[in-house]
């Protein structure tokens, strides 16, 4: 029983302001759920290579350690 926690931006959905916003994709024996955050980033302050914020993304840092503490603490 594999399980994996990670947080995305999910690409496919853009929202009036440009931003897309942030999902949690849970994966459990192959299936895949995803889950909303309730936060958006605009494509430009996210890495899609790394699936987490850009590094010289403070724009608004109380929008970006919730994302990296999901992914530190699953």
């Amino acid at each position: 029983m594999n399980s994996t926690i990670n947080a995305v931006c999910y690409k496919s959905k853009t929202l009036s302001n440009g931003e897309h916003p942030i999902m949690l994709r849970v994966t459990k024996n192959g299936k895949r759920k995803y889950l909303s955050l309730g936060i958006s980033v605009h494509p430009k302050n996210w890495d899609f290579k790394k699936n987490e914020p850009k590094t010289n993304c403070l724009e608004n840092p109380a929008r970006v350690d919730p994302v990296r503490q999901v992914e530190v603490d699953p």
